[in-house]
């Protein structure tokens, strides 16, 4: 957060505010929008329930005392002004720039933290995935093998037929287009 505007009462006020420097990005959330806090502070930078991004100690309770109206914008507008309230009188500053060095902040223990239960998770999902697979392809592999038993079994003119079977064998045909009769032992 910077200024580099030539109104030195602005400077003045924003120096004894204490908003400008580096903030970083905190792993707690306001209206599911990120808080960021500036380094060695209590000062936060974060999007109020109205939409408007502000500069504050306390995110729950927060005075409007430099604000950005952003329209409910995730991230601070860059090309719309910052107001700044002094005496009940709000001043449009030129000058002021939020910009974001998202790519600079270092991860934080937070987030070191969820990315390795992601990993873990990740490698449980794999082992059961993969344990769900063997066991689905042992069952086809055990009916594929059942079936083809049992097909075998059917057609195979070797094997003894059982005696409930053996009498089933004995049966009358008639073929009616010649009428021929003939019987199966």
């Amino acid at each position: 957060v910077s200024y580099q505007g030539q109104d030195q009462n602005i400077m003045d006020t924003l120096q004894r505010l204490n908003v400008l420097g580096d903030y970083i990005k905190q792993s707690s959330n306001h209206d599911n929008v990120p808080v960021y806090r500036k380094d060695g502070t209590e000062i936060n930078l974060f999007r109020m329930s109205t939409g408007n991004w502000v500069f504050a100690n306390n995110v729950e309770n927060s005075e409007r005392q430099l604000y950005q109206e952003s329209i409910g914008s995730p991230t601070p507008v860059q090309n719309k002004p910052w107001k700044l309230m002094v005496r009940e009188e709000e001043i449009s500053i030129g000058g002021f720039s939020v910009t974001p060095h998202e790519s600079d902040q270092p991860m934080n223990d937070d987030d070191e933290a969820k990315t390795e239960n992601t990993t873990k998770f990740l490698i449980i999902g794999i082992a059961v995935g993969a344990g769900a697979v063997l066991i689905m392809l042992s069952v086809v592999a055990s009916i594929t093998y059942c079936v083809r038993k049992n097909r075998a079994n059917e057609s195979d003119p070797t094997e003894e037929p059982r005696e409930d079977e053996a009498e089933e064998e004995t049966r009358h045909h008639y073929d009616t287009d010649y009428d021929v009769f003939y019987e199966t032992v």
